[in-house]
């Protein structure tokens, strides 16, 4: 099941956005951050960090997806078991770009040694277009794992489609 979920720009990202826009640089956001504390970020503004952050990740994957809004991957992995209750996106030099909580509905859960994967999509229209970007720092990106488990779910999907469409063949066959 697919949420949206709402993330809070900072009164910093927000700042950030509208300095580099003026001087035609983009911001970027290279880290994601996962803690275990539910909170409703209603003053997002003065948030300056998670309540309490486990664990921070360089972005594995992340595209443009258009001016305003941009696609992110990451991976959380480790030893750590805790139920992600909140979530950061850093820029480049630390600042707290935008958050995500709740008090009521968790995330995910994270269990120790395994490698939790997440996307979001950042819809960025409160910002001036093409004021963000994605930094993946080098070779994270093409971490063996998660590049076996995207091929074989993608290798999954295509036989699935090749089965219904052999199906459907059939089926139109029949009734021609």
């Amino acid at each position: 099941m697919a949420d949206n979920l709402s993330i809070k720009i900072t009164k910093a990202g927000k700042e950030a956005a509208f300095n580099v826009s003026n001087t035609g640089l983009e911001l970027e956001i290279s880290h994601v951050a996962f803690g275990d504390t539910g909170w409703t970020p209603v003053n997002e503004d003065e948030a300056t960090a998670l309540k309490n952050e486990i664990l921070r990740v360089p972005i594995a994957m992340g595209e443009k997806i258009g001016t305003s809004q941009i696609r992110l991957t990451s991976i959380a992995d480790g030893n750590d078991n805790f139920t992600i209750r909140e979530v950061g996106f850093f820029l480049s030099d630390g600042t707290l770009f935008g958050v995500y909580s709740s008090e009521i509905q968790a995330l995910a859960y994270k269990t120790a040694g395994t490698e939790l994967v997440l996307a979001f999509d950042l819809i960025l229209t409160i910002l001036p277009p093409d004021s963000v970007s994605v930094v993946i720092e080098e070779g994270n990106n093409t971490n063996p794992s998660f590049l076996n488990e995207l091929i074989l779910v993608t290798l999954g999907n295509i036989k699935i489609a090749i089965t219904q469409l052999s199906g459907l063949t059939r089926y139109l066959t029949k009734i021609i």
